[in-house]
């Protein structure tokens, strides 16, 4: 029985896979963001800040805030499944180099931390689709 235990425990290292995945995909994001601060500034550049351009460096601002915000739950959401399934972190200078945010003791407070990103999220989204719209009214938020 203790041999089935041992194994079963050592499967845990499977989560190394998602956790992985996890944050390749929040570092690609990374890279979009990056991209499309490039190509915000080249469009700032090139086309100045008229009514046309205003429209189109909103849509390009959303999508890097909106594209930092997932990164960021992404990052959340590996550290979670790593500290869950597989270890504590332990990173040189105890807690005090880990902000609060990182700091993930069960399920229940890994999905109340990413809930709470996602409320940060939705209301991009919301943005996104009033400025793509093009209303006849002004926003200014």
């Amino acid at each position: 029985m203790r041999k089935v235990e041992q194994g079963l425990w050592s499967l845990r290292w499977i989560m190394l896979l998602t956790v992985f995945s996890v944050m390749a995909g929040a570092l690609l994001l990374v890279g979009f963001v990056i991209y499309d601060f490039v190509h915000l500034a080249q469009v700032a550049f090139s086309e100045g800040i008229g009514l046309n351009a205003r429209t189109e460096l909103l849509m390009i601002l959303i999508e890097i805030i909106d594209q930092a915000l997932m990164a960021g739950v992404m990052l959340m959401f590996g550290f979670g499944i790593y500290e869950i399934f597989i270890s504590k972190m332990n990173v040189e200078g105890g807690s005090s180099q880990r902000p609060k945010l990182l700091v993930i003791e069960s399920i229940d407070q890994l999905k109340g931390k990413l809930g709470a990103m996602v409320i940060m999220v939705r209301p991009q989204n919301s943005r996104h689709f009033l400025v793509s719209k093009k209303l006849p009214f002004s926003f200014r938020w």
